[in-house]
């Protein structure tokens, strides 16, 4: 319990460089938010891919990434950004993959409503 409530908290420290939260307090955000784990992805390894459906969003709290479709890198970023909310939040498939670049650690999540 102790664990949880430390992955919790943590993850509400990250409140405000969440834009989907903006303007939120903390009980408002946990009583929508879902499945709130640490998750490792190691490079080359697929975070999201282009064409399916699911509802988890991505807060990338280490590593870096590309965001590819059409099978072409259109960006990379690092850490301190979210990622899969568009989708998620729209119940539409993902327009694009996301592909890890180095091992990258995430705040992995959903919204229910």
């Amino acid at each position: 319990m102790e664990e949880k409530t430390s992955l919790l908290s943590k993850f509400l420290q990250l409140k405000s460089k969440m834009h989907i939260f903006a303007n939120m307090n903390d009980a408002d955000i946990l009583s929508i938010t879902k499945n709130i784990r640490l998750v490792k992805f190691n490079p080359g390894e697929l975070i999201i891919k282009e064409g399916f459906t699911d509802d988890d969003i991505y807060y990338i709290l280490k590593g870096e990434y590309n965001i590819v479709a059409n099978r072409q890198v259109i960006g990379s970023f690092g850490a301190d950004t979210l990622i899969g909310e568009m989708a998620s939040l729209a119940k539409t498939k993902r327009t694009a993959s996301v592909r890890a670049n180095s091992e990258v650690i995430v705040f992995s999540f959903r919204i229910e409503n």
